[in-house]
């Protein structure tokens, strides 16, 4: 190849590098990529967004530390060295809804697609990322909803459609305590009627001011 050709066929890739940058701080994705120790090397703008790392303060960094969760790590660490020694992922190339970790410590759903690319003579990580947070909400206000319906329609009596409701919400919302509260106008205050929780020891009914008998 000449010295014109090259310089063309130079241009043409710093183009092409160009293009793809652009691309990808454009999209509606958080993009990660890592290389196979687990560091990341690529981070656009909408990863900045999603997980609360600047593309300065992410590259480098170990991925797992970064936006896995701690009870993940684990799996994720078996997952790679499994890739690298076999070369076989059962995730890759899939969509998969997991939970992932946000800089200010909380956690939140994504959704995620991983690929997995050879150059230079190691392997390179992929990963588009988006938030659902929003889309699984919506789908337990759903499914809160209809519970609700079943229990309004299918319970007789008001302590036990209180108390079906009190569980069924809960149920769903992930809540570890309900109660319903009205007031005691005899005592000029609130009374407890009825309690719902999954047991956790330190919601117990003196600590709301229930009576034994009122627990549902």
């Amino acid at each position: 190849m000449g010295r014109t050709e090259r310089e063309v066929s130079d241009r043409g890739l710093d183009l092409a590098e160009r293009n793809f940058r652009a691309i990808l701080e454009g999209a509606h994705e958080a993009f990660v990529a890592i290389d196979q120790r687990g560091l990341i090397i690529d981070w656009n703008h909408e990863a900045e967004l999603t997980f609360g790392w600047s593309r300065a303060e992410a590259i480098g960094r170990m991925v797992a530390e970064t936006i896995v969760p701690e009870r993940y790590r684990d799996a994720h660490e078996r997952g790679l060295a499994r890739f690298l020694e076999t070369g076989e992922g059962p995730i890759l190339d899939t969509r998969v809804e997991i939970e992932a970790l946000h800089r200010d410590g909380f956690e939140f759903p994504i959704e995620m697609t991983i690929s997995a690319g050879y150059e230079d003579g190691s392997y390179v990580f992929s990963a588009f990322l988006h938030d659902i947070s929003d889309r699984r909400r919506a789908a337990l206000y759903v499914d809160a909803q209809q519970a609700v319906s079943r229990v309004l329609a299918e319970v007789e009596g008001e302590g036990a459609v209180i108390a079906g409701l009190l569980r069924a919400l809960g149920e769903r919302m992930g809540w570890e305590y309900g109660a319903y509260w009205q007031p005691d106008e005899s005592e000029g205050r609130l009374a407890c009627e009825h309690v719902w929780t999954v047991g956790s020891p330190s919601l117990d009914l003196v600590s709301v001011g229930a009576a034994p008998g009122e627990r549902t």
